[in-house]
């Protein structure tokens, strides 16, 4: 291995090894959850926009799990992530110009919400 790096090449070479095995995950992700491995076309431009979509809701959702999220739910696949965050039921009614949104949800996944 080669770098850059002044130091002991002992942590490189120990980092580099914990590493492995965990690149694949991100491409992973992309392609079969969020829709980036089919191309919807023929057209070289269309699915490189397609693909930039993909890749920016994979950048949003990460955020959001990194922000707003308990370290343990951090590594959450996004089926899970949709399951916590995006898949409760609710009712929004609007009442004196004030828009309300009630969750019918437990406490956990409430306070999740507002936290993101």
């Amino acid at each position: 291995m080669v770098t850059h790096l002044a130091g002991d090449g002992v942590k490189l070479l120990q980092w580099h090894r914990e590493k492995a095995g965990t690149v694949e995950h991100v491409p992973d992700e992309i392609k079969n959850a969020l829709a980036g491995g089919p191309r919807p076309s023929q057209h070289f431009a269309v699915n490189a926009a397609w693909f930039k979509l993909a890749l920016l809701a994979y950048n949003i959702a990460s955020a959001i799990k990194g922000l707003g999220f308990a370290p343990e739910e951090r590594t959450a696949r996004c089926k899970k992530y949709r399951r916590l965050l995006v898949h409760l039921s609710g009712r929004m009614r609007r009442c004196q110009c004030k828009l309300r949104l009630r969750f019918r949800a437990s406490k956990a996944a409430i306070a999740r919400v507002q936290k993101v």
